[in-house]
């Protein structure tokens, strides 16, 4: 291949990866959703069920952020503020990858543009999951909840998720 080919491949690249994203820090989608349907159950602060309009029921891990798990303080605050946020809503997905379950990681939106991932971070229900995800504004969200003591930052010592599992997993070893 010659120089001249690879520059016209990477142009190509890069011109196809600028588009498919929305310029928000992260990598959403800025095409139309891959589905939308309603909430039709709520699992946890970051997992719903999704029922299509193809009557195709999907489990869907929300894009960005990690919420307490069960057994930690705020789990069931931050499982019910997404149901209040949802529940029986009408939801569309922008698809990000599948994880090691099975499930849908995607940018959830409510009212087609009223992220819920956002939501949960800035109303402190859920920790932006830094790991899989390099959004500016989810740091941002974060931060002001943190600064604001909103939902779970009231806590005195917040543990995040991820070190909640890590622990658990140790004690079961």
């Amino acid at each position: 291949m010659s120089v001249k080919t690879n520059i016209s491949a990477l142009v190509c690249f890069c011109m196809l990866h600028l588009t498919a994203c929305d310029f928000s820090g992260n990598l959403e989608l800025a095409s139309k959703s891959d589905h939308t349907g309603r909430v039709i159950r709520i699992v946890d602060g970051d997992t719903f069920e999704l029922l299509t309009s193809s009557n195709q029921t999907i489990r869907v891990r929300m894009a960005g952020i990690d919420a307490p798990e069960r057994g930690q303080p705020y789990y069931q605050k931050s499982k019910d503020f997404l149901a209040t946020l949802c529940f029986q809503k009408e939801v569309s997905l922008k698809k990000v990858s599948r994880d090691r379950y099975s499930r849908i990681i995607a940018w959830t939106y409510i009212n087609e543009n009223i992220s819920l991932s956002h939501e949960m971070v800035k109303n402190g229900f859920a920790w932006h999951f830094i790991k899989y995800d390099n959004s500016p504004k989810l740091d941002t969200l974060e931060s002001k909840a943190r600064h604001e003591k909103a939902g779970l930052w009231a806590d005195e010592n917040p543990v995040a998720p991820w070190l909640h599992r890590r622990s658990r997993n140790r004690v079961q070893r």
